[in-house]
């Protein structure tokens, strides 16, 4: 089967390696914890777990009102403890300290639910056809080529044609994506707790596993658990 040759820029790349780096960002003052607040946990613990989902997304999945929800993302992103910005065309939520924003808009299109499906079909069968794609996920053609274009242009997925055909695989993007948050899940854990720390909701890391932590958060008799992923969604 014929392939793509690599361009000589990502060639090079991948030969020099690039150190991953979080972001540093100043911390809030102390205060009243923004976070205590049943509503704005969900909030805070759906956007660390799928970083850069826009409002309607999820509004949807917590099933929170759009105006209520804008609401709380607008408190968390003047504390600090969220970031907001424009990522096709849509504003999207992630946390500013553990998550560069030079992979903001690769992960918004993750977040994004067809081309999520589309990444999450890619990855799971290593190698498949366009018509392998339009089959397995029951639709129309002209519904998938925009996305995989994007894709393909993020980097999430890499293209070639043989034999008359069109193969999708997963893209170097993608690879590195999964890479370097994997690498710095510790690093992002430590931030984590430190944020909640400073929010003043006495973080207790009462679970871990290879994926996710449970962090129980109090404030005198309140006390509840936040289930937070190590790594971001990729899906």
């Amino acid at each position: 089967m014929g392939r793509k040759r690599e361009s000589v820029g990502g060639a090079l790349k991948r030969a020099l390696g690039t150190e991953f780096v979080l972001p540093q960002v100043e911390p809030r003052e102390g205060g009243r914890s923004l976070l205590m607040n049943p509503r704005r946990q969900r909030v805070f613990e759906y956007v660390w777990n799928h970083p850069c989902s826009h409002l309607r997304r999820i509004s949807r999945e917590l099933r929170i009102p759009p105006q209520s929800l804008r609401w709380h993302l607008l408190r968390l992103v003047d504390a600090k403890i969220l970031a907001a910005r424009t990522a096709r065309g849509k504003t999207v939520y992630y946390a500013p300290w553990a998550v560069r924003d030079g992979d903001v808009p690769a992960l918004a299109a993750l977040t994004d639910g067809k081309r999520g499906r589309i990444v999450r079909l890619v990855n799971q069968e290593k190698t498949i056809t366009q018509s392998g794609i339009f089959r397995a996920l029951r639709t129309y053609q002209q519904a998938v080529l925009p996305p995989l274009r994007e894709l393909t242009d993020f980097g999430l997925l890499s293209s070639w044609k043989a034999n008359g055909k069109r193969y999708y695989e997963p893209g170097e993007t993608y690879a590195r994506l999964r890479s370097d948050y994997a690498g710095a899940r510790q690093e992002r854990l430590d931030r984590l707790l430190g944020v909640l720390k400073s929010d003043g909701v006495s973080p207790k890391l009462q679970s871990r596993s290879d994926d996710e932590v449970h962090v129980q958060v109090s404030s005198g008799l309140q006390k509840s658990v936040l289930r937070l992923a190590l790594a971001p969604a990729m899906r």
